[in-house]
Formats: C-alpha cells, sequence, structure tokens
C-alpha cells in the first residue's frame, strides 16, 4: 500500500514539472517574439531617422547652395526689374512666399471708417503693416529645372520657383534617391522716414535703402521613403555704400572754389525727378575763370564722344560745357551767376532778380539740418561723426577698439576707420598710423605697397572699396566703367593730368604723420574735431584740388574743402557708372541673419 503511494505521487510530480516546462518554454517564445518585436521596431526607428537626418542634411546643402548661387549672381539675381524672374507675392501661402508672414505682426488698428479691428497675419493686414504682399518671389528657373518634389514632373509650381542650382545631388547615404529645391522671397528695405519707423519693405524704387533680405526655402524628399523636410533661412544683401546713384557730383562739407575751365556734368534729378545739382555744399561756391555746369546732352555737343566698357558709358575726355547750354557761369571772371543746380549758403551773392541776373544766384540759403550732419554716412551708411553742440554739424569724432595681433595690442580708432578696415579691398597704408605694424591683422583687405598699385593699368583693382591713407590722389586711371571703385583719399589731394576714374572718391580728413592731419599721432583724437567753418579739421583737413586735364565719371564727396578745382578737366555724372558700383558683388555682401532659420514650415 505503501508503495502504490509513493508511485502515484511521483506521477503527479513528473506532470507538474512537464506543464511547467512548456509553460517556461512557451515565456521563452513569447520573449524571444517581443524582443524580435523590439528590434525590428528600433531598427525601423534607426533607419527612419538615418533617413530623418539625410534629408535634414539634403535641405541643409539645399540652402547652402542657394546661398551660393546668390553669391555668385549678386548683381543680375536681385534685379526685380528683370519681370522674367521676379514677381510680387500674394496673399496665399503658394511656395515659397508662405514661409514669410503675411503681416509684420498682430496689433489692432483703426481702419478709415474708425472702426477697430485686429490683424492676425493669417488673412487681412492694415497697410502699414503689410510684409508678404510687399515681398518677391522667385519665378526665373528657365529651363534649368528640377523635379523638387519629386512626382516625375518639372511643371508644377515648386519646380518653377525655384534657383536653377547647377550640381545638384541625385543620391545620398545608401543610395536613397533625393529631390531638392530652393525659392527665394525677397525684401526691399524701405529707407527709414524716422529713427523709430520700423523696418518695412518697399516696392518703391526711390524709398529702396539697399538693404535686401532674402528668405531661402529648401525642402527636400526622399523618393518612395516618405521622408521630407522644409527648411528656411534668411540672409541679408548690405551694400558698403549708400544710394550712390541719387547723390550730385560735387558734395563738400566746405566751400568749393572753382577756377580756370573747370566743367561739371549735372545729375539731372539729384533734386528730385528734373530738379538737377551739380555743387551741394553747407558753405559757399565761388568761382573764377570760365568754369561751367550743364546737362550732358550740352557737354557732348561739338565734341567727340565715344562708348566705353560693356555697359556703353559715355566718356569724352576733351568735351566742355557749351556757354549757350550753361545751367551755372555761363560768363569769365568773377561773375557768380549761379543757376538753379548750385545749392549752397552764399550771403554775398545776392538773389536774382529781373535787375540783377549776372551775378547772382536763384536758391535761397539752405538751412541747417537740409545738409548732411555726418558725410562719411552720408557715403557709407555709417555713422562716424557725433554733433555734440546742436549746431546740425557733426564735429566730433566717434571712437571703436580693435585688437592687433600678433601683439595683442588695443587701439583706439575712429569709427570711420574701424569700418573701413572692415570694408575695404584694398588699402595703402600710412606707416605713421599706430596700427601700422599690426594693420595685416586687422582687415581682409588687400595691402598695397605704393602709389603706383592703385592704378588701373597695374591690373591690381578689381572694383571694391580702394583706402588710400598716403593720399596720393592719380594721375592715371583707376577703375573702369564696368567695374567701377569707391576711391577714400586721406588728406589733401590732387589729381593730375591724365587721370581718369570711373566711381565715386571720398576725401576724408587725414588722422596720422606731420603733412596730414593731426601732428601728434601719439595724440590722434584730440585734434580730430570737425571745424564748422572748413568742414574739416581745424589744422589739415581733406581738401581736393584738381590740375591739369582729369576726368571724374561719377561723383565725387569732400569732407572738407574743394579750393582748387582748376584746369580743364571735368566731373561727369555717371549714372551707369554708380549703378555698376552700387551692383558690384565686392561692395555687397551676402550673410545670414542670425535666429533666422527654422523648420516649422511644410511644403
Amino acid at each position: 500500500m505503501y508503495r502504490t503511494d509513493r508511485g502515484i505521487r511521483q506521477g503527479k510530480q513528473a506532470g507538474t514539472t512537464l506543464v511547467v516546462a512548456l509553460v517556461l518554454i512557451l515565456l521563452a517564445t513569447l520573449l524571444g517574439l517581443f524582443a524580435l518585436s523590439v528590434g525590428l521596431s528600433g531598427q525601423r526607428a534607426s533607419a527612419n531617422d538615418v533617413k530623418a537626418r539625410l534629408v535634414q542634411q539634403t535641405a541643409e546643402a539645399a540652402l547652402a547652395q542657394g546661398i551660393e548661387y546668390i553669391s555668385q549672381n549678386n548683381s543680375t539675381f536681385l534685379d526685380t526689374t528683370v519681370l522674367t524672374n521676379w514677381e510680387l507675392c500674394d496673399a496665399t501661402d503658394a511656395y515659397p512666399c508662405g514661409a514669410v508672414p503675411l503681416c509684420a505682426s498682430a496689433v489692432s488698428y483703426s481702419d478709415s471708417g474708425g472702426v477697430t479691428r485686429s490683424s492676425d497675419g493669417s488673412t487681412t493686414c492694415y497697410t502699414a503693416l503689410a510684409r508678404r504682399a510687399n515681398m518677391y518671389r522667385f519665378i526665373g528657373g528657365g529651363t534649368t529645372l528640377h523635379d523638387v518634389n519629386g512626382d516625375g514632373h518639372l511643371d508644377d509650381i515648386m519646380d518653377q520657383r525655384s534657383l536653377p542650382l547647377a550640381g545638384q545631388l541625385n543620391s545620398v547615404g545608401n543610395g536613397y534617391t533625393v529631390n531638392y529645391g530652393v525659392g527665394a522671397v525677397m525684401c526691399k528695405i524701405k529707407t527709414p522716414s524716422s529713427s523709430t519707423e520700423p523696418t518695412q519693405c518697399t516696392t518703391d524704387s526711390s524709398q529702396i535703402s539697399g538693404t535686401y533680405a532674402i528668405t531661402l526655402v529648401a525642402t527636400a524628399n526622399i523618393g518612395g521613403e516618405g521622408a521630407k523636410t522644409t527648411l528656411t533661412t534668411t540672409i541679408g544683401r548690405s551694400s558698403s555704400i549708400y544710394s550712390p546713384v541719387n547723390k550730385p557730383p560735387v558734395v563738400a562739407s566746405g566751400t568749393i572754389t572753382t577756377n580756370g575751365n573747370f566743367q561739371v556734368v549735372t545729375n539731372p534729378n539729384a533734386g528730385g525727378n528734373g530738379v538737377p545739382v551739380s555743387m551741394w555744399t553747407r558753405l559757399a561756391v565761388d568761382k573764377t575763370g570760365t568754369p561751367n555746369t550743364c546737362y550732358l546732352d550740352g557737354m557732348i555737343h561739338g565734341g567727340s564722344p565715344q562708348y566705353e566698357g560693356t555697359t556703353k558709358v559715355i566718356t569724352c575726355d576733351g568735351c566742355n560745357c557749351s556757354s549757350t547750354e550753361s545751367l551755372s557761369f555761363p560768363s569769365s571772371g568773377n561773375k557768380a551767376q549761379q543757376g538753379i543746380d548750385i545749392v549752397d549758403v552764399d550771403p554775398t551773392t545776392p538773389q536774382c532778380t529781373t535787375s540783377v541776373s549776372t551775378d547772382c544766384k536763384p536758391n535761397l540759403d539752405i538751412q541747417p539740418g537740409e545738409f548732411p550732419c555726418d558725410l562719411f554716412q552720408y557715403v557709407f551708411g555709417d555713422q562716424a561723426w557725433l554733433d555734440v553742440d546742436g549746431d546740425k554739424f557733426c564735429e566730433s569724432r566717434l571712437t571703436a577698439y580693435s585688437t592687433g595681433s600678433p601683439s595683442g595690442t588695443k587701439y583706439t580708432i575712429g569709427e570711420d576707420e574701424n569700418y573701413l578696415l572692415a570694408r575695404a579691398n584694398y588699402i595703402l597704408p600710412n606707416t605713421s598710423a599706430p596700427y601700422y605694424a599690426d594693420l595685416a591683422s586687422m582687415t581682409s583687405a588687400t595691402i598695397l605697397s605704393s602709389c603706383n598699385d592703385l592704378l588701373d593699368s597695374a591690373g591690381k583693382i578689381a572694383g571694391g572699396i580702394v583706402w588710400d591713407q598716403q593720399g596720393c590722389g592719380f594721375k592715371d586711371q583707376i577703375g573702369n566703367p564696368d567695374v567701377p571703385v569707391v576711391l577714400v583719399e586721406d588728406g589733401k589731394i590732387s589729381i593730375n593730368a591724365g587721370g581718369r576714374l570711373f566711381g565715386l572718391l571720398f576725401v576724408r580728413p587725414a588722422l596720422y604723420g606731420a603733412t596730414h592731419g593731426p601732428d601728434d599721432p601719439t595724440q590722434p583724437y584730440d585734434a580730430n574735431i570737425l571745424s564748422p567753418t572748413t568742414g574739416a579739421t581745424a589744422s589739415s583737413g581733406a581738401n581736393l584740388s584738381n590740375n591739369g586735364h582729369a576726368n571724374i565719371y561719377g561723383s565725387v564727396v569732400i569732407q572738407g574743402t574743394a579750393d582748387k578745382i582748376n584746369g580743364t578737366g571735368a566731373i561727369i555724372y555717371s549714372a551707369t557708372v554708380l549703378t555698376n558700383l552700387g551692383n558690384e558683388a565686392n561692395l555687397n555682401k551676402i550673410s545670414p541673419v542670425p535666429g533666422s532659420w527654422t523648420d516649422r514650415y511644410a511644403y
């Protein structure tokens, strides 16, 4: 009986063991299947992450290609008058305009009927806040189209509104096929009417400041994988010079004295449409001899004009204004006979009347504040001088700091110097400058070695800003009609017979050395207070003199006096030369706007 009971208990134990074993095997199987599922899920997640990274990197590469395309096609790309390249955005969010807000901000405003409304940035805009409607989208892909969205066609909106990029990628990673494109939306930034006016886009060419903001919209996808992304960033193009085309041919903060047979061809629209200005100064314009001012056609009549450069700039080095077509100074001697094109302050010259017509002026004296307070800012858009006594003349130099290498010396320099060190393309240095030994580390400009390096015949100048700290002047050609220059001359300079300049000449007070400005280089700023009676430094400021037959095609701005413009030369306003100058890639830097990158939009 005992043995039988034992056998029964052993059989029950064996059955229980089998059940437990089967359960364990089942659990192990389930764990294995679960692990396999987790592994597959992880593999899928990893693959998706790889594809997401690849498509993100593709879009980043697209943005980089877009920025490079705009940098390489700077002057032609930004011309919105080419209607085959640009069209105005509309209120829809169609590619690529939807990547910019419809309105500048969400605010409450009152309409013309006095009803308070809310601008929510999505459907309606108060006119002053409209943003997208004042921006342009690029449509100039031409025949160089890409299948941006990978649909097998080249005729949809995204294809037609993307930049014609060359050398696009076809695949990434382990053979994934990619498609991408970059659209562009451009804002021409308006010149503010006051210091408190917000930044606005404009379609009015007369209000354009010369600064452009371009929003690039890059979209990328991996064909058949459902991986796609949209990235946007904004880049800015800021010009190193401010609105060169609108300047009169001669502007000076001091007096302008013309002698001999000097000629000035006016800017026919400098004072507004149809209002010519030849000379503009906050002091007086005086003359002796037989100088003349006239329109261009009045100068080339009877001469032998020719076209130069691919942009067909009219030049005529030997032409003179006809006395019968002169705007000012038609008679010889000391008779002022100023015309409408002379804008100055000249209390000794009477106003023209029916009885006083041979030695008079038609213009009332300009008032303080009508003339630019800071001529450096007038040319370059960067404030370098400050009006500390409230007389509307900026006499006190603003200072900045720059550190040289390898010396580690911290230099106090003028803001005008600081700007030119950052923006100049070529510098002919003054060895008396305290930072001369460290100059190469303080600028990316090409350092020139002598006055001869300034000449166009030397083949070393390729447009941009040329800063001559030595005040060499010139007696040969600098710049050319297609590639003009901004020539910055320090101190007293002279233009000699045979000299030719294409571009803009800016003459400024020199700072260093016994013959250029303040005599003590260890105290370069103590004497750098401009005098309102000369428009330049009291000791030795900027001054322009012209001797013999020399010609400038463009304009001249003098932060000081022009006390001896004589000889038989000419300053000939040329809108074509100044337009070419304003469009030069060397003067228009492209750079990303910090904080503008985003992936919040999707196409």
